[in-house]
This record gives structure tokens, sequence and C-alpha cells, in this order.
């Protein structure tokens, strides 16, 4: 019979958000940060957020930034369509997995 062994693998999040004024997005952001504060979150690691403003090149930038700064990035999260794009433009290229906040968080 073999023995099965568990590999820990850290996965390397990062948040790109729209505007940091924007009051909805923030409360979003927090309660990510206390979700992955959770055990079954523990090979899970927030790097950065960032904001692209909903800006479509000043996101698109924010998420190169991102992929370029943290070499293991797994993922980013956009709880905004314009953040979600602007990231997925990078995706093949960066073969990470995207996610967009679902509506309501």
């Amino acid at each position: 019979m073999r023995r099965s062994s568990i590999v820990s693998v850290l996965v390397v999040l990062a948040i790109l958000s729209a505007a940091s004024t924007m009051a909805n997005q923030n409360i979003w952001i927090e309660w990510m940060k206390e979700e992955l504060k959770l055990p079954e979150y523990a090979n899970m690691s927030l790097v950065s957020i960032v904001y692209g403003d909903d800006l479509r090149e000043k996101s698109y930038n924010e998420a190169i930034g991102l992929f370029r700064s943290y070499p293991d990035l797994r993922g980013i999260i956009a709880p905004t369509t314009v953040g979600i794009a602007a990231a997925e433009s990078e995706w093949h290229r960066n073969h990470l997995y995207l996610a967009q906040a679902e509506r309501g968080f």
C-alpha cells in the first residue's frame, strides 16, 4: 500500500481594484483579507493591492507591474470588470489564474 503525501504549495495572489476611494471595494478587500486568515487558506498569500482607478490603461499597467514584481504570482483577483479585463490581457503570457469577485462581495 502506497503512502500518500500532501505537498503544500504557496499560492501567491494580488488584488487589482478600481480606486482606493471606493467604499464598496474597500469593504470587499477587507473581507477578503479576513477570509485569507482562515486555516483553509493557509497556503495563500496576498502580496499586493493595487488600484487602476477603473481606467483600462492604468489597470493594464498595474497588472504588468504585478507580474514583474512577483514572478511567482498565481492569481489576480479583481472586483472590477475593468481590472479583470486588464489582467486577462496578460493571462495567456503569464499562465495565471484570474478570478473576478461575484456581485455582493
